[in-house]
C-alpha cells in the first residue's frame, strides 16, 4: 500500500508528532515513520532513501527542532530532488523558512485546535490520488531527461510511447521511477516501451515492478485484452529482466516459489539466459517442481549456467521416475556441463538398449512409417551430447553402438556423433574394430557407415585404409 513520509524532530515526537500521526491514521492514511520502519544496524539512509521514493508525498514537521536537524534537512531535501510532493505544516512559528521551501504551500498547526485540519486532509487526499498517474521530475535530472519524464504526463499515448522509448535510449537511471509508473499506463504500447526501457536502462530497481507485470499477464485469461502477435509482451518483459542481469537474481529466484506455473516457467527461461552462479541453489531447490514444463526449463537453465556442481542433481532426477521430456532435458544439460560423471552416465544412457524400439505404424493408406520410441529419441539426445562434449573416451560406445544397433534413425545419429569426434589418430582403431565386427558378423549398412567415417577424416592415410579395406574385403569375396 502506498504511504506518506512523515519527516520530524524526535523531540517533537511525545508532544506533537504522535498525536497527529494517530489522527492521520484514523482518516484513512498509511504512513512511513523512521522508528517504526528503520531496521537497527542497517545504513538509515537507504532505508529513507527508499521510504521517500515510495512515497507519494512528505509531511514536513516544521518545529524549532527540525529546523536544527540535519536529519529532517536530509529527508525534505531529498524528497524535492526526486520530485516527491511535499506538505509542510508549522508546529511552531519560525522567523523564516529555508528559501526552497518557501514557495510551497504550507498548514498552520499552531492552533491548538488544528483548525487546518480538514484542509490539510483535501491537500493530502489531492497528492495521494495524484500518485501512480503523475510521473515526478528529480530536479537534478538533464534537461532532456526533464523533458522525457515531462513527456511521459502527456494524455496522447503516442507522446507517452515515444517518450518512453527515448528515455530508455539515454539509458539515465533518474528515468526509471517515471518508467515504472507507465508499466501501469492503460496503453499497452506505452507500457511495452516503458518495459523495453527499463532493460535497456538496466536498472535493478526496475526488476520487482516488471515481475509483478509479468506475474499479472500470466495471470489474467486474456492479457492486457492483447491478439496473438509475433513477439508477445511476456517475451519483452522477459528480455527487459534479462538485460537486468545479475541484480534481478535474488528477486527472480524468490518468484521460482510462485504459485503460476507459466510464471515459473518464465523465471527458469531469464535465469538460464543471464547464467549467474548465483542462482543455482534456488534452482536445484526448485528442480523438483510438479508442473512437468516447468521443471524441465528448471533444468534448462541449469545446463546454461554450466556448473558441475549441479551434475550429481541431474544425474538423481535422470535416474528418477519422471517422464522422457525431463529426462531428455537431463540428457542435454549433462552434454553443456561436461565431467566424467556426465560422460559417464550420457554413456551409460546411449548403450541403455532395454527400453522400447522404434515400430512400425501403418495409416489407412497401407503406408508404413516408422515411430522412434521416447526410449530411443533419449538415446539420441546422449549421442548428441556425447558430440558436443568432445571427450574422445566416447568413440568406442558409440562404434559399439553403430555396429549393433539396427534402428537406421538411431544410427545415423551415432554416426554424425563418430564423425566429429575422430581424426586421423583414429584409423587404425577403427579398421581394427571393423575386422573384428566383420568376424562377429558386421552387416553391410553399419559398415558402409564406418567406411564413410574414416572416408571424411580426409587425410591420405585415412584414404588409403578405406581402399585398402575395400579391396580386402573384395579378396575374401573371390
Amino acid at each position: 500500500m502506498a504511504h506518506v513520509f512523515i519527516s520530524y524532530a524526535h523531540k517533537d515526537y511525545d508532544d506533537f508528532v504522535k498525536q497527529f500521526i494517530e489522527r492521520l491514521e484514523k482518516a484513512g492514511f498509511d504512513k512511513w515513520i523512521d522508528h517504526e520502519q528503520l531496521a537497527g544496524g542497517k545504513d538509515w539512509t537507504e532505508d529513507i532513501d527508499k521510504g521517500i521514493n515510495q512515497a507519494y508525498g512528505l509531511i514536513l514537521i516544521i518545529s524549532n527542532s527540525s529546523a536544527q536537524s540535519d536529519y529532517v534537512k536530509y529527508e525534505w531535501a531529498f524528497a524535492l530532488g526526486q520530485g516527491v510532493p511535499m506538505i509542510p505544516i508549522i508546529y511552531q512559528a519560525q522567523n523564516s523558512l529555508p528559501p526552497r521551501l518557501i514557495p510551497i504551500q504550507y498548514f498552520d498547526f499552531t492552533d491548538p485546535n488544528w483548525s487546518q485540519w480538514d484542509a490539510f486532509i483535501a491537500r493530502l487526499k489531492e497528492v495521494r490520488d495524484e500518485f501512480g498517474t503523475i510521473v515526478r521530475i528529480p530536479s537534478d535530472a538533464p534537461r532532456d531527461v526533464r523533458d522525457g519524464l515531462n513527456e511521459l504526463n502527456s494524455t496522447i499515448p503516442q507522446r507517452r510511447e515515444n517518450a518512453a522509448q527515448h528515455l530508455g535510449n539515454m539509458g539515465n537511471p533518474l528515468a526509471v521511477p517515471g518508467l515504472i509508473m507507465r508499466l501501469k499506463d492503460q496503453n499497452t504500447a506505452v507500457w511495452i516501451a516503458a518495459t523495453e526501457a527499463l532493460g535497456k536502462i538496466g536498472d535493478e530497481r526496475g526488476v520487482e515492478p516488471l515481475m509483478d507485470v509479468l506475474a499479472r499477464y500470466y495471470e489474467t485469461s486474456h492479457p492486457f485484452g492483447l491478439e496473438q502477435i509475433n513477439d508477445p509482451p511476456d517475451h519483452k518483459i522477459s528480455r527487459a529482466l534479462i538485460q537486468i542481469g545479475s541484480n534481478a537474481i535474488p528477486a527472480l529466484t524468490k518468484g521460482l516459489k510462485c504459485p503460476t506455473p507459466n510464471m515459473r516457467i518464465a523465471i527458469a527461461l531469464i535465469l538460464g539466459r543471464i547464467k549467474d552462479k548465483e542462482a543455482i541453489a534456488a534452482l536445484i531447490e526448485a528442480i523438483g517442481d510438479n508442473n512437468n514444463e516447468a521443471q524441465r526449463m528448471i533444468i534448462w537453465a541449469l545446463g546454461q549456467i554450466r556448473d558441475d556442481t549441479c551434475v550429481p542433481v541431474l544425474i538423481d532426477v535422470l535416474k528418477s521416475d519422471v517422464i522422457y521430456s525431463v529426462k531428455y532435458e537431463c540428457v542435454q544439460a549433462l552434454g553443456l556441463i561436461g565431467g566424467n560423471d556426465a560422460l559417464e552416465i550420457l554413456i551409460e544412457v546411449l548403450t541403455d538398449n532395454t527400453g522400447q524400439q522404434s515400430t512400425a505404424i501403418s495409416d489407412h493408406s497401407g503406408s508404413i512409417s516408422v515411430q522412434t520410441s521416447e526410449h530411443v529419441q533419449l538415446r539420441q539426445a546422449a549421442a548428441y551430447a556425447l558430440r558436443d562434449l568432445g571427450d574422445k573416451k566416447a568413440i568406442v560406445p558409440l562404434y559399439n553402438v553403430l555396429v549393433t544397433e539396427s534402428d537406421q534413425a538411431f544410427l545415423s545419429v551415432v554416426y554424425n556423433a563418430l564423425l566429429s569426434l575422430v581424426n586421423n589418430d583414429d584409423v587404425d582403431r577403427l579398421i581394427e574394430r571393423m575386422q573384428q565386427s566383420r568376424i562377429q558378423g558386421l552387416s553391410a549398412y553399419p559398415e558402409t557407415l564406418l567406411l564413410d567415417i574414416i572416408r571424411s577424416i580426409g587425410t591420405p592415410e585415412a584414404l588409403a585404409a578405406v581402399e585398402k579395406w575395400k579391396h580386402e574385403q573384395q579378396g575374401k569375396s573371390t
